[in-house]
C-alpha cells in the first residue's frame, strides 16, 4: 500500500497533472499521501518519489515470494495486478471508474 500511495503521488503530479500548479488548483492533500506537495515545494523531485514507490514495491516482494513458496504461485499475479491498479486509479480520476479501481485495489 505504501508503494501505491507513493506512486499515486508521482502519477498525479507527473502523469495526469492533477497536482501541479497553485495550491487551490491541486487535489486535496492527504495526511497519508502528501508526496505531490513536497514535489511542488522542491523538497524532493518527482523521480525521487517514483524511486520511493519502486523501493516499496521491491520490499513487498519478500513476503510475496515467501507466500508463493509456502502456499502456491497464484499470489504472484495478484501482487502484480495490485501494483498495476495504481495506474488505472490515476487515469480513472477523470471519470467514474476511480471508485471501481479503489474497490479492486
Amino acid at each position: 500500500m505504501a508503494g501505491s500511495h507513493s506512486f499515486n503521488s508521482f502519477l498525479d503530479y507527473s502523469w495526469t497533472g492533477l497536482d501541479k500548479g497553485e495550491v487551490e488548483d491541486r487535489s486535496a492533500e492527504k495526511d497519508y499521501c502528501g508526496g505531490q506537495n513536497i514535489i511542488e515545494a522542491g523538497i524532493v523531485t518527482a523521480r525521487e518519489v517514483a524511486l520511493n514507490a519502486v523501493g516499496w514495491y521491491v520490499l513487498s516482494a519478500a513476503p510475496v515470494i515467501y507466500l508463493a513458496a509456502k502456499v502456491d504461485w497464484p499470489i504472484l499475479p495478484v501482487w502484480v495486478i495490485s501494483m498495476l491498479i495504481t495506474f488505472w486509479y490515476s487515469s480513472a480520476k477523470f471519470n467514474w471508474t476511480h471508485e471501481l479501481a479503489l474497490f479492486m485495489g
